[in-house]
């Protein structure tokens, strides 16, 4: 597939470590203390990428030995290596009751890992659509250098969403549920509105997830319009709506991209290009059959909502 790109997304894509803090009430509590958690025997450094509501973590660390390895903090020091067999591996989700974590390896595989009765976790590497590469050449650049890796995973532990391989080499948005040996495909925006011969046409990327899998958030190339034009737009997925179009800051030419949900799916947060040209933290909120959207980036800056919390008040 011939996608024509917006100049503006490498602009967009660079500034993924941006992050605006949008809450007043997280200025006013600050933490009792601040613990620092040591890395296993096995390496060193340490980035954390999920917390489940007991405070327990995930993430990767930089081995020793090169690469990096998913591990999880359980409430005690050191970090414990989830042993992933693979040169690059993290772990972003870890369910609330700590049974369940997601996470990626490798740059494009999907893994869930599931706690035993005596306290290890299993290892499942989730398959494609086709069961074709993840890495197959032929694979559509729609979405080349936006975030597509990680594995986000629903707090209760039911819901893996992500991305993955069609059998055009096209990449889409997917759901699974439970132990994850088959993934629903979500689809692009448009997909079913569109000719038979095109209705598979475009890429897609699962960002987020709410708080029990009903309801997923990412990003995905809309229809061509009349010029041959696909833009990148935010998605809203339910199983009875379908993959729904967000919208942007500034109407259909705009980018726009969903990233979190709060837990019963009524606030995505992300970020959209605003009136002024700049990327803006975005909130999204129903209205009519539709959305809304809500800028609440400072102008002057570029900023992302990439984080919610549970009822959707506070934002970072």
């Amino acid at each position: 597939m011939t996608t024509r790109r917006l100049a503006h997304l490498r602009a967009a894509l660079a500034i993924g470590a941006s992050v605006a803090a949008l809450a007043p009430a997280l200025a006013q509590t600050a933490p009792n203390a601040v613990t620092p958690l040591t890395p296993s025997s096995s390496g060193g450094e340490v980035l954390v990428f999920g917390v489940n509501d007991s405070g327990q973590a995930v993430g990767k660390e930089f081995l020793d030995s090169g690469g990096t390895g998913a591990v999880a903090w359980f409430g005690t020091s050191p970090w414990k290596n989830l042993n992933v067999e693979a040169s690059e591996a993290a772990a972003y989700g870890i369910s609330n009751d700590g049974s369940v974590i997601a996470g990626d390896f490798n740059g494009d595989g999907v893994f869930r890992m599931a706690r035993r009765p005596n306290g290890t976790f299993g290892f499942f590497a989730l398959p494609t659509f086709s069961g074709a590469s993840y890495s197959s050449t032929k694979l559509s650049r729609d979405l080349e250098g936006v975030f597509v890796g990680g594995a986000p995973l629903s707090s209760d532990g039911s819901t893996i969403v992500g991305s993955s391989i069609t059998a055009t080499y096209e990449r889409h948005a997917f759901r699974c549920v439970g132990e994850c040996r088959t993934l629903q495909d979500l689809g692009v925006i448009g997909g079913s509105g569109l000719p038979a011969a095109r209705s598979a046409s475009g890429s897609s990327s699962a960002l987020g997830v709410n708080a029990d899998g009903t309801v997923v958030t990412g990003i995905s190339t809309t229809p061509p319009d009349g010029e041959g034009w696909q833009r990148l737009h935010g998605f809203y997925w339910t199983q009875a709506g379908g993959m729904q179009d967000l919208g942007t800051l500034t109407g259909e030419r705009g980018y726009s991209m969903g990233k979190a949900l709060s837990a019963d799916g009524s606030v995505v947060a992300g970020q959209s290009m605003a009136t002024n040209g700049e990327y803006h933290a975005t909130l999204w909120t129903r209205s009519g059959t539709g959305f809304k959207a809500t800028d609440i980036g400072p102008d002057g800056y570029t900023s992302s909502a990439n984080a919610i919390s549970a009822s959707g008040a506070i934002v970072v």
